[in-house]
């Protein structure tokens, strides 16, 4: 719900924005104040490690194992919970708690204070394809829920039935639930720890308020952890004061990243993937997930039919023709399908086009109808390969096409 007693609502303001003004109200005041090294997430660091320089949405590549494998990320603990950061950032932060702790050493680091003491990493990189397959699984109850409400589960013939409702509930949710990689990424629903840029010294949630004033902005050691973070590379986010975020344009921080032969020119280009690339599969495998998970509960099922006489021209049948055709109960069977199954069955264009128009809605872009039409057009004449088009070149130029006609705000 829309908080409207929030001093910065605005009229019409979606409930998410909401949401986030009311949590940051309180720190208000910070802005008004000398807060050296401090940055907002929703200002210039709004999508950090979530877009690159060509603003383009990126993912790191593989998985924790993947990269532990290939050095790129490090574990920084062993326990119930591993946590992992990228190497060059655990190496600049240990290289920062060893100064801190020469600091304490010397009493300008109070051991009495409530925190901001001991540096430990609590939260590291968490990797997006779990934060989104969890996003999923919510937006997939939330289909049961609607095509349940109307009826609609046991009725459903075949996957382009099944589609065709898809479709009509995504179009409804997607700006506020976006559905896409893409989408997810760029939405206030994903984190940047999923970026792989940040980490966290304390487990706090972020809408307690007085931790963050009394145990940090309050703190007598914070203008020393301020200091020595910036020293080594680091910005403080001034919503989640225990979050380090990885300036990768520092000069210090470079430091580190060139040790481990990583440049800022070089990070996304080896590390990351665009998520335009990855977008039409993983949103045909979620459609085709979907579906199965109704086939298999019930692969077998009824609805009814109009059986028409031989004799008689079916269009009869709605203007009172005497016994035009005899309504039965019908069983049909149905199948389960695979990513390839799905594509064919529903199409390549009809994919683009969907894809097309849910990121439209994710990013709140309104065009008429008719320029939608001739953007596809062009995305399909642009993504054509072999007489057959290719869906990568299409999710590709679609996003482009996006991306040309956001209003970014941070």
């Amino acid at each position: 719900m829309v908080d409207i007693k929030s001093k910065m609502y605005k009229d019409g303001m979606k409930a998410g924005s909401a949401f986030f003004s009311r949590q940051n109200e309180e720190m208000e005041y910070l802005f008004n104040r000398d807060t050296d090294n401090v940055s907002s997430i929703w200002g210039i660091y709004r999508f950090y490690g979530l877009v690159d320089f060509n603003f383009d949405t990126v993912n790191l590549v593989g998985s924790y194992q993947d990269n532990l494998d290939n050095g790129f990320l490090a574990l920084t603990s062993d326990g119930p919970t591993p946590v992992f950061v990228p190497r060059f950032v655990k190496n600049a932060f240990d290289s920062m708690t060893i100064y801190y702790n020469v600091a304490k050493q010397h009493n300008k680091v109070s051991s009495r204070a409530n925190a901001l003491v001991d540096l430990n990493i609590k939260r590291g990189y968490i990797n997006i394809t779990n934060s989104h397959e969890n996003h999923m699984q919510i937006y997939f109850d939330a289909l049961t829920e609607y095509l349940n409400s109307r009826g609609l589960i046991d009725k459903i013939k075949d996957f382009n039935e099944f589609m065709t409702h898809f479709a009509d509930f995504s179009y409804q949710v997607a700006e506020e639930i976006p559905i896409t990689r893409t989408g997810f990424t760029r939405s206030v629903y994903a984190n940047p720890v999923n970026g792989g840029l940040a980490l966290e010294i304390e487990s706090i949630d972020k809408a307690n308020e007085g931790r963050k004033v009394n145990d940090f902005y309050q703190n007598p050691n914070f203008a020393m952890f301020s200091n020595v973070a910036k020293h080594f590379g680091f910005v403080i986010d001034r919503d989640v004061p225990w979050r380090l975020i990885a300036d990768i344009s520092s000069p210090r921080m470079h430091k580190f990243m060139n040790a481990n032969d990583i440049t800022k020119e070089s990070l996304f280009d080896k590390w990351y993937t665009k998520t335009s690339l990855l977008d039409l599969d993983l949103l045909i495998k979620h459609a085709a997930t979907f579906y199965n998970h109704y086939v298999i509960r019930t692969p077998q099922t009824t609805r009814p039919e109009v059986v028409f006489n031989n004799n008689c021209a079916k269009n009869s049948a709605y203007f009172g023709a005497a016994s035009p055709g005899t309504l039965k109960i019908k069983k049909f069977k149905r199948s389960l399908v695979n990513t390839a199954n799905a594509t064919s069955n529903y199409g390549q264009k009809a994919w683009v086009k969907l894809y097309f128009r849910l990121r439209l809605i994710e990013e709140d872009i309104k065009i008429s109808e008719t320029e939608i039409s001739s953007l596809l057009t062009s995305i399909f004449a642009r993504s054509k390969k072999n007489n057959s088009i290719d869906m990568i070149l299409a999710s590709f130029y679609s996003d482009l096409e996006v991306k040309r006609r956001m209003d970014v705000k941070v």
